[in-house]
């Protein structure tokens, strides 16, 4: 077993996947909002874990228009009552599942090309945090994207540890501003497409809906004045000179976990969007070389079934944590993530109660994901190379598991070996920004002091 991170390996896997490997496909080019009317923010303001030292705003842009996907119906999940047999209750389980993984084949296969593409509107919520006082400096901007089943605020906790990190450490480099993202059907983003959004997900659709983020709407420098719920697209000039130089006022650093790292990776590989990203930071990214010829492994339909599984209803959200914090699952996490979790992953219901922001169904959705995670694998070694990769990766809870497992991950942090380093967290498994928010902060503090401490040096 590894520590501290894994060394280069003696040899780099070969294989082939068992269809063409596809790439990105084309954005429509965004217009003017002037529609009406536009979508307001579905939850109400709140002060972050960061203030007062920075605000928070939140923002809706338009997702990436037309969808890799069609629209199809969202399956209903069957409603559990109290005294069901549990053998019916796993049948119907199994048979939903089922339904959801034979969709992702046909669209593999392209058995679904003949139902054209969604070209519903959708919408992504973002997070802004920004500092209350001018620091005399330009400092770096960062985005985050979360793994599946959470939400943008889950980011928090891990924030809050930097910038304590950053005031302690007397950091030499500087943090302008800071985005965290909630996927379309994630979190606020969820609450906005209600009703909208397909049965059929493609992890490449994130990475879409990020890169029109940062081409078309995301401003062109970092700066203190309030900007419109609603964000307007940048010039066709300025999102030009993006495509071909990057950002001329803006050092933006990447920050993916798990289903957020593969949809970075999915964006940062592929033109027009390899210059809009100085770095990138993944952690632990849900990027497999292992080719599924046999169709859905069991681990990938046991977090199908999981999620189909999931309560998402509770009387208030002093139930829900209090249940919560009796789960060993969720006794591992960071007791502010935990909290931060349920209290921005779940909304009030007309019923009574609360309800989860993102359906189970449609956690369900995303899992049921294979191909694009593989696809992902070619995908990483064309990131630039000017653009500094740096992974963060388990080595707790049974992680990375066994030594075929610990052989995958050697390869995966080696795939772009040039301008690449890795690193080992020993406390967390998969959910490393769940366990250990603070371990993850120095991490990404470290990388930061190493590559950036220049931009504010030279002020």
């Amino acid at each position: 077993m590894f520590t501290g991170s894994y060394p280069k390996p003696d040899f780099e896997w070969s294989f082939s996947l068992p269809h063409i490997i596809r790439s990105l496909e084309p954005i429509t080019p965004p217009s003017h909002l002037s529609e009406t009317p536009l979508p307001s923010l579905p939850s109400p303001p709140r002060r972050s874990l960061l203030h007062p030292e920075w605000i928070l705003t939140t923002h809706l842009v338009p997702a990436a228009s037309p969808r890799t996907t069609p629209l199809v119906p969202v399956p209903t999940i069957p409603q559990f009552t109290p005294g069901k047999d549990k053998a019916e209750r796993k049948a119907q389980i199994d048979a939903l599942s089922k339904e959801l993984s034979d969709a992702k084949t046909k669209q593999w296969k392209g058995e679904l090309k003949g139902l054209g593409k969604d070209e519903t509107k959708l919408w992504c919520c973002l997070n802004r945090y920004v500092r209350t006082k001018q620091t005399g400096s330009q400092g770096v901007t960062l985005f985050f994207a979360h793994a599946n089943g959470f939400h943008k605020e889950i980011w928090e906790p891990t924030l809050l540890a930097l910038v304590k990190t950053m005031g302690e450490r007397g950091a030499a480099y500087e943090v302008s501003e800071i985005w965290t993202w909630d996927a379309v059907n994630h979190g606020d983003s969820a609450l906005v497409n209600a009703g909208k959004l397909s049965g059929i997900f493609d992890w490449q659709d994130n990475a879409r809906d990020i890169a029109n983020f940062l081409l078309h709407y995301l401003p062109g420098s970092p700066r203190r004045e309030q900007l419109p719920t609603h964000l307007q697209p940048v010039p066709v000039s300025e999102a030009l000179n993006r495509q071909q130089r990057g950002f001329a006022d803006r050092t933006l650093v990447g920050v993916g976990h798990s289903f957020g790292g593969a949809s970075l990776v999915w964006m940062a590989s592929h033109h027009p969007y390899k210059h809009l990203l100085s770095s990138l930071i993944l952690v632990d990214p849900i990027i497999t070389g292992v080719i599924p010829f046999g169709g859905f492994s069991s681990f990938i339909n046991g977090k199908i079934q999981g999620a189909l599984s999931r309560r998402d209803h509770w009387t208030s959200r002093d139930e829900a944590l209090r249940l919560f914090k009796a789960v060993p699952f969720f006794q591992r996490w960071d007791p502010a993530v935990l909290d931060v979790y349920i209290q921005c992953g779940t909304y009030e219901v007309p019923e009574g109660g609360v309800r989860l922001k993102m359906q189970p169904i449609h956690e369900a959705i995303t899992f049921s994901e294979m191909m694009s995670t593989c696809e992902a694998w070619f995908h990483l070694p064309n990131i630039d190379e000017q653009t500094e990769l740096m992974f963060v990766m388990p080595a707790g809870y049974g992680e990375p598991g066994s030594p075929e497992k610990i052989q995958e991950k050697q390869q995966l942090v080696w795939r772009r070996p040039v301008n690449a380093s890795n690193v080992l967290n020993p406390k967390a498994g998969h959910l490393i920004a769940q366990e250990t928010p603070k371990e993850l902060a120095e991490d990404i503090h470290e990388f930061l002091q190493r590559k950036y401490a220049v931009i504010k040096n030279r002020l």
